[in-house]
């Protein structure tokens, strides 16, 4: 394991030093600071994935068009020159697509920031899992629960990565 601190860590025990209350130390420096890395890496991969879309769709669209003016231009040799050259444009987004996965990665970010932001409302309204709980016993169901979704999550990376690495061995 890489024992290199990154500014991320040292942020997280400033704020648990720096802090008096373990307990918003906690949800700051961990829960928030996740919900955070999962939005952000979702709007990367929305983007991603709209605009490889996009640049899909557009050059998918412009391939009949070109084949219109084949029988009409006299530079009909350029004109199925584009028309390779666009298609193959589209081969490859299409491909980068694929290989970048980057809707279902939108979607898990997404959901996981999702599930971290409901069970951190559940816990400041005391509703859900935290009803009729009291400070301690919910701050420890709310650790608990936070570090087993993280793990969950953590290990279906590693199995996701496991995958691609038993595909891509001979």
């Amino acid at each position: 394991m890489d024992e290199t601190i990154t500014a991320r860590q040292i942020q997280v025990s400033r704020i648990y030093q720096e802090s008096g209350d373990p307990e918003s130390a906690y949800i700051c420096a961990r829960i928030e600071g996740q919900i955070a890395y999962y939005e952000k890496k979702s709007a990367q991969n929305k983007k991603l994935y709209h605009m490889l879309s996009i640049l899909s769709i557009v050059a998918n669209a412009l391939v009949p068009v070109l084949s219109v003016f084949l029988k009409t231009a006299d530079g009909s040799e350029i004109i199925k020159l584009l028309i390779t050259i666009i298609s193959s444009f589209a081969a490859v987004t299409a491909s980068i697509l694929v290989l970048f996965n980057a809707k279902e990665l939108w979607n898990k970010y997404r959901s996981s920031a999702s599930a971290l932001t409901s069970l951190l409302h559940q816990y400041y309204t005391r509703t859900g899992v935290f009803e009729d709980m009291e400070g301690d016993a919910a701050f420890r169901l709310l650790a608990r629960l936070a570090e087993e979704r993280l793990d969950e999550e953590h290990r279906a990376w590693g199995e996701s990565l496991k995958h691609t690495n038993d595909r891509k061995a001979p």
